[in-house]
């Protein structure tokens, strides 16, 4: 072809001012190895290569400096000395970026190519192998909703046709567990035929009335049958009761819907891979209509499943898992980019494709060894040896054809080089090249260091004056201040007066969480309720068959719950073994020394403090009176009970306001009183299934303890009606690691890193 008369070779790069000791001392490390080996391979050297550029430039002479070959650089004094205005020439417009982290790295960047689209007409580009990095710059120039052209485009699967695709097959693959069932709901084309803002008010009624009622033990039934029922609005969320009959409507509709086009995916077992896909296929259109061929990935999306299809011909019958893998992987790995990116004036580009272009400005960015040159990697079956016999190239050749890449685009008129000094929790090392480049300068004394920059980074993120953030102290007028409280609140009152305030007083709620794995507070009611019914049914002698009595209540009970799988499966067996113990526990130590047992009984006792009228009610578990006419006042913990010294305390007096509210006949039982017995009754169902726990109160009587508790409630309810006693969070919780239902209204992690805590 260069012997044609009309043809002609081009090799791009070529370094014709590389003095001739080292142009043969060249490695495969070098950029201009590949030049070399080509021109030997066609019998020729430089001598036979025509200059296109002739009085080459000061940046091409100090990117040569710049990678002598290690075996010549004894002659860098020669070569430099007397040429400092020549390295200055060379390197004017190039500016090194130095940064303390890869997140700094990106957002220097990104200020930069803020800098280029300000100026009228400009083009810039970022070019780096660091997909990390190409990702954290795009998402720093969000801040300004700058949008920017990358090459390497996005996975095809975070497209949305695609993402919902892979979510049904998530989806299938858990048999559509409450966590998938959550996220496909509020994916932005599950419309199920609605428009926008009809699927959006179904999916937040539905996220409402189901999914923030704990139904991640439950399959997808149970999560219908939560749609489709309306309890009693007593064991509902404030949010819940206030859902008007239409929005259930909503629920159930949507229900009906998931059921009908989501149902199929159940029923997807091994089978011809093209089957799988087809019915993913099939339910993405049904949920989400036209959407699924007529967005702009939609033909991507396509081309890809045929191609999966046609290749699935050839595995036959395999399982649905196997065609899920599949799926992803090539969805993952396809890259997709939608066309109006074609049009920015930024982009980001990988090293081979920047050779195209030529942009105003270029940043090269992630320059640290391991990245720009990236390690070399031999692969696991051919060794060194085995390569030059069989003639392939060795691992170093890969940073040569890097370096040619780094030196091709430094060419550049206004070039910047970034990398960071750590990369996580790790050094990191500016790649090679820059070090050589700053040693040059530094001969001649030439700053290339852009300070500025890096400052601007800083400037930007740091705020002028920081105002710490004061521990709230809300003081709502007397009128707003509960005037009725239960013994369990007064407990949360002592230790986190704020949660009151927010529960009592804002009448807020916490939701729970889509992704709890187990529904603790229901499995205490459950227990509580089971236990309940027993000493109802049972309020004097236990029958000869009391344990088939109690498992019969908990068979029953427990019956209503089927679509929750741990229900049965775990909750049950544990309750059985505590039932065993418990039975007999009860027959041989609590029953003969009683009169009667009151289970799940509620009281009030009435204060008077000041004139002021406050009401203190509670719901005791059990309540014995025994023989002697005194009471015996137990709670049924599926938790750890508290220790008796927190009891003895007061930071835990449930039992003892209690005991104050039977004092007055609160509970209105046949014998009022004295209570000679507090005790905690833990289930456990494990190894023990149950204990009997007396509270071990080492100062004080029972009955003393009682007064001086009562005493403090009264202090506590005088405080309170005094409209200068904050309602402060976390007042006697110690624990800053827990979090608690209202710490993020009290924004307890900004106020308590300041100090400003008690």
């Amino acid at each position: 072809m260069a012997k044609h008369e009309n043809g002609a070779v081009v090799l791009p790069g070529v370094d014709m001012t590389l003095d001739g000791a080292s142009w043969g001392a060249i490695s495969p490390q070098h950029p201009q190895y590949a030049l070399k080996q080509f021109l030997a391979h066609c019998e020729t050297d430089r001598s036979g290569v025509a200059d296109l550029t002739p009085g080459s430039s000061d940046r091409v002479w100090l990117a040569g400096e710049t990678m002598r070959p290690s075996s010549t650089t004894d002659n860098w004094l020669q070569a430099l000395e007397g040429n400092d205005d020549r390295i200055a020439a060379g390197a004017a417009g190039v500016r090194i970026l130095a940064c303390d982290s890869l997140e700094e790295e990106a957002e220097a960047i990104a200020f930069v190519l803020r800098e280029c689209l300000e100026a009228e007409g400009k083009t810039a580009a970022l070019v780096t192998p660091d997909r990390t990095l190409a990702r954290m710059v795009k998402a720093a120039l969000t801040r300004w909703n700058i949008g920017i052209d990358d090459s390497a485009g996005e996975p095809l699967a975070k497209t949305p046709a695609a993402s919902l695709l892979l979510l049904l097959c998530d989806a299938a693959l858990s048999d559509i567990a409450p966590s998938d069932l959550a996220r496909i709901i509020h994916h932005p084309l599950a419309r199920f035929g609605k428009d926008e803002h009809e699927a959006e008010r179904r999916a937040s009624v539905f996220d409402l009335a189901v999914m923030r009622r704990k139904p991640s033990a439950m399959n997808f039934d149970g999560c219908l049958m939560l749609a489709r029922s309306r309890p009693s609005k007593k064991f509902l969320h404030p949010a819940l009761q206030r859902l008007s009959d239409e929005e259930w409507s909503l629920c159930a509709a949507l229900a009906a819907d998931l059921e009908l086009q989501l149902r199929p995916l159940i029923a997807i077992k091994t089978g011809p891979a093209d089957a799988h896909i087809e019915m993913l296929l099939a339910a993405a259109r049904g949920a989400a209509g036209d959407a699924v061929d007529n967005r702009p990935e939609s033909r991507a999306l396509l081309d890809a499943l045929g191609g999966i299809k046609a290749e699935a011909q050839r595995l036959g019958q395999c399982a649905f898992t196997e065609t899920a893998q599949v799926l992803r992987h090539a969805l993952q790995s396809m890259p997709f980019r939608l066309p109006e990116q074609l049009k920015q004036r930024l982009s980001i580009l990988g090293p081979l494709e920047a050779r195209l272009i030529k942009p105003d400005t270029i940043i090269l960015g992630g320059l640290n060894e391991g990245v720009w040159p990236s390690q070399p990697d031999a692969g696991p079956w051919l060794n060194r040896p085995m390569r030059d016999v069989l003639g392939l190239q060795q691992p170093e050749r890969q940073i040569g054809q890097m370096a040619h890449d780094f030196v091709q685009a430094f060419g550049c008129a206004n070039v910047y080089l970034a990398y960071a000094r750590r990369t996580g929790s790790a050094t990191a090392l500016p790649c090679r090249w820059l070090l050589r480049l700053e040693m040059i300068c530094n001969w001649a004394k030439v700053e290339i260091h852009d300070g500025r920059i890096p400052q601007l980074v800083a400037a930007a993120d740091t705020p002028q004056r920081v105002i710490p953030t004061p521990m709230p102290r809300p003081k709502p007028p007397l009128a707003l201040r509960p005037r009725s409280l239960s013994v369990t609140s007064i407990e949360k009152l002592i230790g986190d007066a704020y949660a009151i305030y927010a529960r009592k007083i804002l009448n807020l709620a916490p939701l729970e969480d889509h992704e709890d794995e187990e529904d603790y507070a229901l499995r205490g009611m459950l227990f509580h309720d089971v236990l309940g019914e027993f000493g109802q049914r049972f309020p004097a002698a236990l029958p000869a068959d009391a344990l088939e009595a109690l498992l019969a209540i908990a068979e029953e009970r427990f019956a209503a719950y089927d679509a929750i799988p741990e229900a049965r499966r775990f909750w049950l067996p544990r309750f059985r073994r505590f039932a065993t113990w418990f039975a007999g526990y009860d027959r041989i130590e609590l029953r003969p020394t009683l009169q009667s047992v009151h289970a799940e009984t509620s009281g009030k006792r009435v204060f008077d403090i000041s004139g002021a009228v406050f009401d203190l009610t509670a719901c005791a578990d059990r309540i014995d009176i025994l023989k002697d006419g005194t009471a015996r006042i137990l709670d049924f913990k599926s938790g750890e009970p508290p220790s008796g010294r927190a009891v003895e305390r007061g930071e835990h007096p449930q039992l003892t306001l209690e005991a104050a509210i039977h004092a007055k006949n609160g509970f209105a039982l046949p014998a009022g009183g004295d209570t000679s017995e507090i005790a905690y009754v833990k289930i456990s169902g494990g190894d023990p299934p149950g204990a009997y726990i007396l509270p071990k109160i080492r100062d004080h009587d029972l009955a003393t303890l009682v007064r001086e508790h009562t005493e403090g409630l009264e202090r506590l309810i005088l405080a309170f009606d005094d409209e200068d006693t904050p309602y402060v969070p976390r007042g006697r919780n110690d624990d800053a690691e827990k979090s608690l239902d209202y710490d993020h209204l009290s924004r307890f992690r900004e106020w308590v890193s300041g100090g400003d805590g008690e």
